[in-house]
């Protein structure tokens, strides 16, 4: 290296100095952003609170380093909430099952029982007509014997008298009073017959006969309105497709919901996800 320097009319001096190798520096001052060549995003791989951050922004850390812990308390009461709530949606889904069982079977036993009262009510009512109207052939015919009978008496008893009245022999008068007399005991059997016409064996009976389809009669109409009722009443509390659908997805939702508890609560207690650990 040679450096030269003048000074009036003196002659130059010049001062030398040995080479060597070394480096040339240059600083530059500038500013920007300073960025890692390799990055790592960590996310929890589970929801839950944490209860321990044990790192700042801007702290160093090393692979092994715990960096934060899940709460497992907050774990716990969230598995055993999850567990509740499927013990209350399976009891109500299962309750509301057997209520809606015992209401389409009460459906169905109403309408198999009114079908069947209808047919009895309509044999009932046609065999009450039946008897009635036997019964009341009879009474007609009876009547109209007796009363042909009657008729027939008290003309045969003017004829006698006439012939009485008109002149006859001793000997016939006494045939005539005779058979006055018999006339007469035939008029009076005539009419304690028709007094006690309707008291006879077979209308006793038919009366007793007809009391009884009567009876029939109010008990299956009073059944028939109790089926009636009831029908109405399981028809109404009876579930359709779309109500048993929202019970079912309800059931299982809750099944869902518990078991992803189950899952993240065994996984963070078996310490698979416990921590976020540096690697």
């Amino acid at each position: 290296m040679v450096s030269c320097a003048f000074s009036g009319n003196a002659g130059v001096m010049v001062s030398t100095t040995n080479a060597f190798r070394g480096d040339i520096e240059e600083n530059v001052s500038t500013s920007g952003k300073v960025a890692s060549e390799e990055k790592t995003v960590l996310f929890a791989p589970v929801s839950g609170r944490l209860s321990e951050i044990n790192v700042a922004a801007g702290d160093a850390v090393k692979a092994g380093d715990v960096l934060m812990t899940y709460d497992m308390d907050q774990m716990e009461q969230r598995l055993q909430e999850a567990s509740l709530q499927q013990d209350k949606s399976n009891a109500s889904y299962n309750s509301t099952m057997t209520e809606n069982s015992k209401s389409t079977a009460k459906l169905n036993e109403a309408n198999t029982n009114l079908a069947v009262l209808d047919q009895q009510l309509t044999d009932y009512k046609a065999y009450l007509k039946e008897l009635q109207d036997k019964l009341s052939t009879s009474q007609r015919e009876t009547q109209r014997q007796l009363s042909e009978e009657s008729y027939d008496l008290s003309r045969k008893a003017a004829d006698l008298n006439k012939e009485l009245q008109d002149g006859v022999t001793a000997e016939r008068a006494k045939e005539i009073n005779k058979e006055l007399q018999d006339i007469s005991s035939s008029q009076a059997r005539n009419s304690y017959v028709q007094s006690i016409a309707n008291s006879s064996d077979y209308v006793v009976s038919m009366q007793n006969e007809i009391a009884t389809v009567q009876e029939h009669i109010t008990e299956c109409e009073n059944y028939k309105a109790e089926m009636q009722s009831q029908k109405g009443s399981s028809e109404g509390t009876i579930l359709n497709g779309y109500q048993s659908q929202a019970y079912a997805a309800d059931k299982d939702l809750a099944q869902l919901t518990y078991q992803e508890a189950q899952e993240q609560y065994d996984a963070a207690k078996k310490e698979l996800l416990r921590t976020l650990t540096v690697l």
